[in-house]
């Protein structure tokens, strides 16, 4: 029935790609024939009416260089030169048209053109302080009256970024982290505690959500955002939940595209360079009349990654824990049965055999449409629709993994007057069953969810004589999963995440240069006991019209994901056979101090050690770490013919047996970590204090400054919840030798043994002397603890890790299965920090930017001073990026900016450590002519200053690349 049911979606999806192809392949032929009658009218020579003018400050009547002159409704336009004077050449027939005249500093104007052929303009102060926003109160404001700190990117300047990924782009807004993992992997942050995996940014483009159902991840290369469909992108930086919801803890990313009724017309974009990088953006939108239009978007996207590289020293540690191939597991009970039947269903993934089995490309398809209504002045209605195809390579906590997936969505949203209201649905398909499924490379097995989310919202606005504008809604969010018990193994059937909530704003003008502003929520979870309430409050202080002053105060919510609540799963094989990671969700408390916990040891067959064991027979650690051994008595033990397995097993060497050593495997063996318990999952909650300064200075200067403080309770990073074990003084050397070889050989001579072959057991054969005897084999074992927290050739110095007997981990399966989640701290963990961005515009078109971010601390140590976990925000303590924008409306384009990311200590799983600095240069150079035709020329990371975001993830390099846009018509 499953596969049916998968053949009539898969049908479905076919039909419905093929229906986006032939509106596209029809909108394009349309606009090539506008185009060509365009041709034809310009070779017919058709009237052009010329206007010339001269544009001045009105307070002063200087000239003002540098003002955007633009038809209204066209790309047609002109700069003012440095006497202010302008000259347009329009069409005969838009001489009864309107000209808007811009700059910053400056009121925008609109003049009616009239037939007039000169027009002398003056423009009055203060004008760009009137751009409307509608991120930051979830309505339309004054971005200079928001209650929050809020940054705008528009069209021109992405029409400059180096990047073919707009999400890039928002690494030039002050307080924003980008986190460029590969060519393809790019996740977003802000503020907040950092995931290489999740995020608590809230990225939604036309109000619709952008992170995976209930999963909580945002892959930019996934969700198909085309930067030609762009309009702007709000990025309003601080805790957001009290309006967003419960997960809004660090900022809001609203990419907002553009009206196919107000901007009409069609784009084509061809994009190709380094890594074999090739792109087409194509958009199409017609404006039928002023009451309807309706748009087409379709983007592909491939190329080579960022990868390993089995050439390099550290690459190849990492390559070296890789599967080659794909097994579909056993599942017994509702999860994985590490010692069931497996299924082989990808031989090799080494296709190019340079020993790296990571895919070494990426793709992305995305086609989506939008049909947009405006029956009324006071009523726009929105329907929405897409299909996202994409495969590449991520990275989480427990290791490396291959996405391949597609995505179906539709949306429909409304809004009359006050009232707004929409509904979006997505189904989302892991391709479980697809020639190279998704797999978790460390484990070579299975893995991925099948998503459905569903997400509805209701809000209405009103004023109250004319003093108090409230705002208020309700809105949901559910997510239905299906892992196949790979993923959310014993959850699987309790795996469905919903959450609810409801807010209110008020904001009252207290005079007309206050504004106070209260907002509260309240969200409902079905998958924890509590619900959590938001509340935020914030003054604005208008001091002038271009100087405001902001202080709040938030309260933000951080749920766990589904990801967090419900993993059960083996995500990577430490020692095959004897030792693995086992990833459990918080759904449930993870006891490791109870009466029935126990260290268990990686020999097969060996009984486990109470937690409180100070030591333990020599035996027990050296025939766990030696591998040798291993190899010869493993499939013997306790029935070789001689015996020694049973000998050895519970032999006493002389001499001390040593004391254990708990260390956290994530961290490494200098990071002790004690026994202990995990509680089950809670709202992380940051509260935040903020004062904000926004605001002009002469007219030239533009000034962005947040300084905020932060404490965070209940946080947790994902790490070790049991320790791992070495033993510390344990005897070695030529005692050990003496003390096995004797015991050794009084045993096998009471076995029957001549001298002869009893010596060349115990201290290996004169004939053979590449094979050592078992006497030298334990003694070699024993110089591993010389230096107890490093291997020595080839020992692997662990044999054993708590074990909760809570259900987290699967018990009695002569598996060690060491416990990894997300260890919840009850503390609380303060910080302050300082947000600058500031801009200085030489003209409209010249922008000299510098963005700063610092912050007070970002690590923490969970526990006492001698047995600790990390709490870090994996972000650095400071950071720079400047650079410098030229954006006329025609001719040379470009920008150049530097970023500079130093070092910090990273808590992400299997990647921890000290993270590479980065000094990263970005350029773009273009040429834009007068006919719709632009060609760039872009870098990221001119110099090629090679890091990686995170230890053992790949070395992250330049990418060069074209791009060749060309616009047959509209704006």
């Amino acid at each position: 029935m499953k596969k049916t049911l998968l053949t009539k979606k898969g049908s479905k999806i076919m039909r419905f790609t093929i229906l986006f192809m032939i509106f596209l392949t029809l909108g394009l032929s349309l606009s090539y024939a506008n185009s060509t009658l365009e041709k034809v009218r310009i070779i017919k020579q058709l009237p052009i009416f010329t206007i010339n003018g001269t544009v001045k400050d009105g307070a002063t009547q200087e000239p003002i260089v540098g003002v955007s002159v633009l038809l209204k409704g066209t790309s047609k336009g002109a700069l003012t030169d440095e006497k202010g004077n302008f000259t347009l050449a329009i069409d005969d027939k838009d001489k009864n048209g309107t000209l808007v005249f811009s700059f910053v500093g400056y009121e925008n104007q609109e003049v009616a053109i009239n037939g007039q052929s000169n027009l002398n303009i003056s423009l009055k102060e203060g004008a760009n302080l009137d751009e409307l926003i509608v991120s930051a109160s979830r309505k339309k404001e004054k971005i200079q009256e928001a209650p929050a700190s809020v940054s705008v990117l528009g069209s021109r300047q992405l029409s400059v970024s180096p990047d073919i990924d707009p999400t890039r782009t928002l690494g030039n807004m002050p307080g924003v982290t980008i986190q460029q993992q590969s060519a393809s992997k790019i996740n977003i942050e802000m503020r907040g505690v950092n995931s290489n995996f999740l995020t608590s940014v809230f990225p939604i483009l036309d109000y619709r959500n952008l992170v995976s159902a209930g999963v909580g991840t945002f892959n930019s290369a996934t969700v198909g955002i085309n930067t030609i469909d762009l309009d702007r992108i709000e990025v309003v930086r601080g805790p957001g939940s009290a309006l967003y919801g419960a997960g809004v803890t660090s900022g809001v990313i609203h990419y907002i595209s553009k009206s196919p009724i107000d901007r009409p017309g069609t784009t084509v974009e061809l994009i190709g360079g380094e890594l074999n990088t090739f792109g087409i953006n194509a958009r199409h939108a017609t404006k039928v009349s002023d009451k309807f239009g309706f748009k087409i978007n379709a983007m592909y996207r491939r190329g080579n990654d960022f990868t390993l590289d089995p050439k390099d020293s550290t690459d190849a540690k990492t390559i070296a824990l890789l599967k080659k191939s794909i097994s579909k597991p056993t599942i017994t009970d509702g999860r994985i049965d590490v010692f069931g039947n497996t299924t082989q269903v990808v031989t090799n993934l080494d296709t190019d055999g340079d020993g790296n089995p990571m895919p070494k490309d990426y793709y992305n398809l995305s086609l989506n449409t939008t049909l947009e209504f405006r029956p009324t002045k006071d009523l726009s209605v929105n329907l929405s629709g897409g299909y996202n195809d994409f495969k590449s390579v991520y990275w989480t906590n427990q290791g490396e993994g291959l996405r391949p997936g597609s995505e179906v969505w539709t949306q429909a949203r409304m809004q009359y007057k006050g009232l707004f209201a929409q509904v979006f649905y997505s189904s989302t398909s892991a391709k479980f069953d697809a020639a190279l499924p998704a797999v978790a490379f460390r484990s070579g097995l299975i893995t991925g969810i099948d998503n459905k989310g569903l997400e509805s919202q209701i809000q209405y606005n009103f004023q109250v004589k004319n003093k108090l504008d409230i705002t208020t809604g309700f809105d949901t969010r559910q997510a239905f999963s299906d892992s196949r018990n790979l993923t959310y193994g014993r959850y699987e059937t309790k795996d469905d995440y919903f959450i609810y909530g409801g807010y209110v704003q008020g904001k009252w003008a207290a005079s007309p240069k206050l504004d106070v502003l209260a907002a509260g929520r309240y969200d409902g979870f079905n998958f924890l006991d509590k619900g959590f309430f938001s509340p935020r409050a914030a003054l604005v202080f208008k001091a002038t019209a271009n100087h405001t002053l902001r202080a709040s105060y938030n309260l933000a919510g951080q749920v766990p994901n589904a990801v967090n609540m419900f993993l059960d799963l083996p995500a990577a094989a430490v020692v095959p056979g004897l030792m693995d990671i086992w990833v459990g969700g918080q759904k449930t408390p993870h006891v490791l101090n109870g009466n029935n916990s126990t260290i268990d040891v990686t020999i097969p067959g060996f009984p486990n050690l109470p937690l409180d064991a100070k030591g333990m027979p020599l035996a027990f650690p050296y025939l766990a770490v030696n591998q040798a051994i291993l190899d010869v008595l493993k499939p013997n033990l306790g029935s070789d013919p001689n015996g020694i397995g049973n000998f050895l097993k519970t032999f006493v060497p002389a001499g001390t047996t040593g004391n254990l050593y708990g260390w956290n495997i994530f961290e490494g063996p200098q990071t002790p970590l004690a026994v202990q318990d995990n509680n089950p999952a809670t709202v992380t909650k940051f509260a935040t204090y903020e004062l904000g300064y926004s605001g002009f200075i002469k007219n030239k200067l533009r000034i962005n400054l947040d300084v905020y403080n932060t404490s965070i309770t209940n946080g947790f990073n994902f790490t070790a919840v049991a320790p791992v074990y070495s033993l510390l003084g344990a005897d070695s050397g030529a005692g050990l030798y003496k003390s096995v070889g004797d015991a050794l050989s009084a045993y096998l001579k009471g076995k029957g043994l001549s001298d002869k072959d009893v010596n060349n057991i115990v201290y290996g054969d004169p004939a053979n002397p590449s094979v050592p005897g078992i006497a030298q084999i334990y003694a070699g074992a024993g110089k591993a603890f010389d230096d107890p927290l490093k291997g020595a050739g080839g020992l692997y110095p662990v044999f054993g890790a708590a074990e909760s007997q809570s259900g987290v981990v699967p018990l009695n399966d002569n598996i060690v299965h060491i416990a990894g989640a997300d260890r919840i701290s009850p503390d609380t963990y303060n910080y302050t920090g300082i947000d600058l961005g500031t801009q200085y515009y030489f003209r409209d078109d010249i922008i000299a930017y510098f963005n700063y971010s610092w912050l007070s601390k970002n690590e923490w140590k969970i526990g006492d001073k001698d047995v600790t976990v990390p709490y870090n925000l994996n972000t650095p303590k400071s950071k720079i990026r400047m650079g410098l924008q030229y954006l006329p409306a025609q001719g040379f384009s470009g920008s150049i900016s530097f970023q500079h990311t130093p070092s910090y200590n990273a808590t992400f799983g299997l990647y921890s450590g000290k993270t590479d600095e980065q000094n990263l240069v970005d350029l773009n150079l273009g040429y834009g002519f007068n006919n719709g035709l632009k060609f760039s020329f872009n870098v990221t990371n001119l110099f090629n200053s090679t890091y990686r975001y995170a230890p053992a993830m790949p070395k992250i390099g330049r990418i060069a690349l074209g791009k060749l846009t060309y616009t047959f018509g509209g704006k």
